[in-house]
């Protein structure tokens, strides 16, 4: 199933590695809780659901999961966009998103050494993309 990446705005859509990893998938608590002690020294626990916020975690591993030079250039693009606004499509399913500029919104290496002078756009690299759901 493919994972998609796309910025309506500019017509750009991006579709990144199928075997690119969620990380993250399981650590989301949709619950935010609060709980403090009243005066009688009884517990008072207050819980509601978060209405955004969900962090996304994208990363590929040495192995597998890597994209092009030109896809790592076309997502710095788009991360050097601000007040970006994009729909990642994962799972079958479309969530709205911005980069989580606060955890690092991206890096990339190459998958092998290359080079001064000899990087080429078709050279495969790993890419790490962090989101936060809007």
């Amino acid at each position: 199933m493919a994972i998609t990446l796309t910025h309506a705005a500019s017509g750009t859509a991006v579709e990144l590695p199928w075997q690119i990893e969620w990380v993250n998938e399981f650590s989301w608590d949709e619950f935010e809780q609060s709980a403090e002690y009243t005066t009688t020294g009884s517990l008072y626990i207050e819980e509601q659901r978060k209405q955004s916020g969900r962090p996304y975690e994208l990363r590929s591993q040495q192995g597998y999961g890597w994209c092009t030079r030109n896809t790592v250039e076309q997502l710095y693009g788009l991360v050097n966009t601000p007040n970006i606004v994009m729909t990642l499509t994962i799972r079958g399913t479309p969530r709205t998103v911005t980069f989580d500029r606060k955890r690092g919104a991206m890096e990339s290496f190459p998958a092998t050494f290359y080079p001064d002078g000899s990087v080429a756009g078709d050279d495969p690299y790993v890419p790490t993309l962090r989101f936060i759901e809007l």
